[in-house]
């Protein structure tokens, strides 16, 4: 019950607009002054003016079978004291007045009637409900459901409620696809379950009827989100040692998505919608990638991928002389490809081939020569060097030799000249520093 004043006349309107915390059953006496008790008619007339069309417009009216009672507890002073009462709202009758008595327990008796309630005492229980003063409406009724952000493939539970009319209710459902008019029973609260197949906005209703064939619904919007999906995009093939970038979206199911990958080859995951990774070892991997929605559903994609080894290649050094006769000493190195390497072949540009990455080679006859080298990986792939640039000298050869003077004695310089194939050398011996004997 709440005493009115200003502030709780308040109070009372903002509890009518309430959409959730509403009761049942609100109770406002006036204070004595609006009640006409210590003020007069035109002060109470203009306070009623004034309250009564916000009661009627506030969301309980609006949205349910609510019904207002006005009384006026002050009796004419008559033997019979009459007390004045009026019903007023969107089930109360327009222009209807009764010629039967009631008691101030009917108004006991008529809220337990529309509640569906047994009397609480024996008073209210032989005293009459002032149900003729509604319109012939069914029950009131209710809907609600879980969960509320449902997907496609999910079994979704729905509850509904009935007061008023005369109990016991029947219930019918229709789930706005294929299923209408689905036997809910007399079970209350009325509880179903059912699963969409496609994704889509649908309105879901609720019939429930009375024992005098009244009928009351309820509606709701059911949004069923498509399953959750994910795909994967980004590299198709690599190189070993380079880096790639995968990217995962997703769709459906339940806002946010969170993602984790597996990139095939062993080594430890990673996560967020976007992924780059190095591969060691060349080969075909399969990529994967998990989006797991906010109610934990999951869904995975996959994605391949060639990695191919770096390119083969092959290089040539060279050191020793490079004089006919004598070895000169080749190296091969080898880099890329697939290790490890299979093979070496030597073209000495002689017409003659050698293996191995290293070789030794001697040239019978002075001149330029090109050397490649073919390297084979493990793989069967081959690669060939630039050509390496040998220059091959002849080889010094002695001729003659001459000595002046010719013949010399002990102790006395000698002049000696030798000729060779490529140029002339001369010597010449110094006598002995020591006197000769």
């Amino acid at each position: 019950m709440v005493t009115s004043s200003i502030e709780t006349d308040d109070l009372f309107l903002k509890s009518l607009s309430s959409t959730s915390s509403v009761a049942n059953y609100n109770w406002l006496t006036p204070n004595q002054c609006d009640d006409i008790h210590d003020c007069s008619l035109s002060t109470g007339d203009k306070y009623l003016s004034q309250l009564v069309p916000k009661i009627l417009s506030s969301t309980v009216f609006a949205t349910q079978n609510a019904a207002l009672f006005i009384t006026f507890a002050e009796s004419s002073g008559s033997s019979v004291g009459n007390v004045p009462a009026i019903w007023a709202g969107p089930i109360a009758k327009t222009k209807f007045q009764s010629s039967k008595s009631y008691n101030h327990y009917s108004v006991l008796t008529t809220l337990e009637t529309a509640w569906g309630l047994s009397p609480l005492t024996s008073k209210d229980g032989s005293a009459s409900a002032m149900t003729e003063f509604f319109k012939n409406i069914g029950p009131q009724t209710s809907l609600s459901y879980a969960p509320t952000r449902p997907v496609v493939g999910d079994s979704i539970s729905f509850n509904s409620t009935a007061t008023g009319g005369t109990s016991p209710y029947t219930f019918s459902w229709n789930f706005g696809d294929s299923a209408s008019n689905v036997p809910g029973g007399t079970g209350l609260p009325n509880t179903m379950t059912h699963t969409y197949t496609r994704a889509g906005t649908y309105t879901v209703t609720v019939n429930a009827t009375d024992t005098n064939g009244k009928i009351g619904s309820a509606s709701a919007t059911v949004t069923v989100a498509a399953p959750l999906a994910v795909t994967v995009s980004g590299a198709s093939s690599g190189i070993v040692g380079t880096s790639v970038s995968f990217s995962g979206a997703a769709s459906g199911g339940t806002s946010p998505y969170s993602f984790s990958w597996n990139f095939g080859d062993g080594t430890s995951l990673a996560t967020g919608s976007t992924a780059s990774h190095k591969y060691a070892v060349a080969g075909a991997y399969t990529v994967r990638v998990n989006a797991t929605d906010a109610k934990g559903r999951l869904a995975s994609a996959f994605a391949s991928i060639t990695i191919n080894a770096p390119p083969l290649t092959v290089t040539v050094t060279a050191s020793g002389s490079s004089e006919v006769g004598v070895a000169v000493n080749l190296t091969a190195t080898a880099s890329g490809g697939t290790q490890p390497y299979v093979s070496f072949v030597w073209d000495f540009g002689d017409g003659s081939t050698g293996s191995g990455n290293s070789a030794a080679h001697v040239y019978t006859a002075s001149g330029t020569y090109s050397v490649t080298v073919t390297v084979k990986d493990s793989a069967g792939i081959t690669a060939t060097s630039a050509s390496y640039s040998v220059a091959v000298s002849a080889r010094l050869q002695v001729s003659s030799v001459h000595a002046v003077p010719n013949p010399s004695e002990v102790g006395y310089s000698i002049s000696l000249s030798a000729t060779t194939s490529a140029r002339s050398r001369t010597s010449t011996l110094m006598p002995r520093t020591t006197p000769r004997q």
